[in-house]
């Protein structure tokens, strides 16, 4: 209980400095496939100071015998008059459905994949960092690096966040032993697979190094629409 009154506060703060807000995207029918041009993906609208909202954020490209292929959408400001539209791609384990996923005033988009027991989660334009040169790796027992902290405590959040939503009951999640966390961070993006048994490492692995950035576009705004 001490623990998940830990992870609470800590996302409190998190989301309270970073301007977290309520803004969030579930899909009620099967995700569509395709392959969308870049070339159509434009703004819906704008919120916050760097906040925006494409028509478009996930799609499915193509399954295979292990994975399941997404193409992304996600979008920086790069200055008052100028936003970039990004289409990026990664393969995620078929066992993982997607979840959910949400914007934030800071501009991020954050997707959640998993099942019952282990996770991923991608942050897209979540930092400004340089990336790093592997992924880093931790058992559930130990506590990660200093440059991880925010983005595992909101994993943290996050995961008990569906346990009690699902179970509709005040829950402890329980990391089983020996389970694997591991953090990458690639193009101001941040992803991370969560509670994964070590049998599933690889995997996990293959899938985090797999996201590219495929394309991208420059857009010219002039007017900026806050509802």
């Amino acid at each position: 209980m001490r623990r998940l009154l830990f992870i609470i506060i800590a996302s409190f703060i998190s989301h309270s400095i970073y301007g977290m807000q309520d803004i969030m995207f579930g899909f009620l029918k099967p995700i569509p496939t395709g392959d969308t041009d870049i070339s159509s993906i434009y703004i819906e609208r704008e919120f916050g100071d760097s906040g925006i909202i494409l028509n478009k954020t996930i799609e499915l490209f193509r399954t295979e015998k292990r994975y399941v292929y997404y193409n992304l959408f996600s979008s920086r400001r790069t200055s008052d008059s100028t936003i970039t539209i990004y289409k990026s791609r990664i393969k995620v384990p078929k066992k993982y459905h997607f979840i959910r996923g949400k914007h934030e005033y800071a501009g991020g988009t954050h997707l959640y994949f998993g099942n019952k027991k282990e996770w991923m989660f991608i942050f897209l334009n979540a930092s400004s960092n340089q990336d790093s040169t592997d992924i880093d790796i931790y058992k559930a027992e130990e506590k990660p690096h200093q440059q991880w902290m925010w983005y595992h405590n909101l994993v943290m959040s996050e995961i008990s966040h569906k346990i009690n939503h699902k179970k509709k009951v005040w829950v402890t999640f329980k990391q089983k032993k020996d389970s694997l966390y591991g953090y990458y961070k690639m193009n101001r993006n941040v992803l991370c697979f969560a509670n994964v048994k070590e049998e599933h490492k690889g995997i996990n692995i293959e899938s985090l190094k797999s996201f590219e950035i495929i394309d991208e576009k420059e857009i010219i705004t002039n007017q900026r629409t806050v509802p």
